[in-house]
């Protein structure tokens, strides 16, 4: 239904490709203001209240999901706006899925945070209570009802309703952006990123309102996806405003796109009166180095950052709370010579009970710090030879052909033995980083920061 007049209020800020944002139940425009703020500088923000909801009037149309996604066609017809980025939170984040499964031409890339796909969707500690205030809207138990009140709880106790495979026409890249402890189940989230068929996914620590909470990493994270799946612009477009960019921009690993991330956290336990290292042994099931001695973690996927997938690996693989982990230092960044570069975070495990998952680990056990800082480990010598790949390498074009002489380097191989337990590779090698920066006086430590 178009209402002749209608129109949605919107806050407008900065030049360049439309980034619409949709707030959630209740909230409105305002909702956004860090976003705005940070994306102004980048793209033409423009942040409504949709029906109902700030400054934008209830009308006579129905107050639905469905509604909400025609009203925002019509804001965007009237101001002839299409391939724009779209940004929807919670219930807005449900009307941007309707909207970009309706009308896929006007939407050039999706974030959704915190949406769910039904009702079903959110945890019950969050519909309970939602269910059991509309209930009362109902029944004429809450004096204080307004109609416009019911409405919005009906949203959220009767909507959204979309099929998990209709996810899979949308082809733009999309966003899926959470907390931690979102309202929205975990599973769920995962069920609207499996679906899509160019979807990343992204958890922040938080809860469902990540976006006001914790502004600087939601809008970094949001930043990334953008950067990564925009389309390339042309060589005359880049070059205004050089000498700027390249004044400000900072040093970074050229080649880091040949290697493959990982994080890993250094367990610290009270234990017997004193600080003791967690180690665990990898299951012999698993095809990757089964029966090593490692720390717990792994490797970081899309949008995490180092710290998030070493926090994220270790409650998988030790079986604890987010909250058992207290994050106490970074370490250097230790790389290899077969193309792998690991982070490394001291932490201090609270109320650990020798949990694990026998799926990923076959036990665990603890060696004294003091240990460590009493004894070096062994180190071995490895040749590092450059080895061109023969079959399509233009030796032609080398000076000498295949009689050019190469670069060779050397590597360290650390090995700890602990009472017959080999710690050895880049477990000791990180081990190893810890105790000379664990060694050093307090003061260089704090001058270093």
């Amino acid at each position: 239904m178009k209402e002749n007049g209608f129109q949605l209020y919107a806050v407008e800020k900065g030049c360049g490709q439309p980034m619409v944002f949709l707030h959630g139940n209740g909230e409105d425009s305002t909702y956004f203001d860090s976003q705005i703020k940070f994306f102004s500088k980048r793209y033409w923000t423009i942040a409504v209240d949709t029906r109902g909801h700030g400054k934008t009037e209830r009308g006579q149309a129905p107050f639905n999901l469905i509604q909400f996604a025609e009203d925002l066609k019509q804001f965007l017809d009237s101001r002839q706006l299409k391939h724009i980025i779209l940004l929807g939170f919670s219930d807005g984040g449900n009307i941007a899925l309707i909207f970009t499964l309706k009308y896929p031409e006007y939407v050039d890339r999706l974030i959704l945070n915190g949406a769910n796909l039904y009702p079903s969707g959110m945890k019950l500690n969050a519909s309970i209570p939602i269910f059991k205030e509309y209930l009362k809207t109902l029944t004429g138990k809450d004096k204080e009802t307004t109609k416009d009140k019911r409405q919005l709880l009906e949203l959220m106790v009767k909507e959204p309703h979309i099929k998990p495979e209709h996810l899979k026409r949308i082809q733009i890249p999309v966003l899926v952006i959470a907390g931690t402890r979102d309202m929205i189940k975990k599973s769920h989230t995962k069920k609207i990123f499996d679906n899509l068929p160019n979807g990343y996914l992204c958890i922040v620590e938080g809860t469902h309102f990540i976006a006001k909470e914790n502004p600087d990493k939601f809008n970094r994270y949001v930043l990334k996806f953008l950067e990564g799946s925009g389309k390339k612009k042309s060589q005359t477009e880049q070059i205004p405003g050089w000498r700027q960019k390249m004044l400000s921009r900072k040093p970074e690993w050229t080649e880091k796109y040949l290697y493959r991330e990982a994080a890993v956290l250094v367990p610290m336990v009270q234990k017997d009166g004193e600080w003791q290292v967690l180690f665990q042994v990898r299951s012999k099931s698993l095809k990757d180095q089964p029966g090593d001695i490692c720390f717990p973690g792994g490797s970081i996927k899309d949008l995490e950052t180092p710290l998030e997938a070493a926090a994220r690996e270790t409650v998988e693989e030790l079986l604890i709370r987010e909250e058992q982990i207290e994050i106490t230092g970074t370490g250097d960044i230790v790389t290899t010579p077969a193309g792998r570069m690991v982070h490394s975070f001291l932490a201090e495990l609270k109320d650990y009970n020798n949990t694990f998952s026998p799926d990923e680990v076959e036990e665990v056990f603890y060696v004294p710090l003091s240990w460590f800082m009493e004894h070096e480990p062994k180190g071995y010598m490895a040749a590092v030879d450059t080895r061109p790949e023969e079959n399509d390498f233009p030796w032609d074009q080398v000076s000498q052909g295949k009689n050019h002489l190469w670069g060779s380097g050397k590597y360290e191989i650390f090995f700890y033995n602990y009472q017959g337990r080999v710690i050895w590779g880049i477990t000791a090698k990180i081990m190893k980083t810890w105790v000379a920066l664990l060694r050093e006086p307090y003061e260089t430590r704090d001058s270093r920061e």
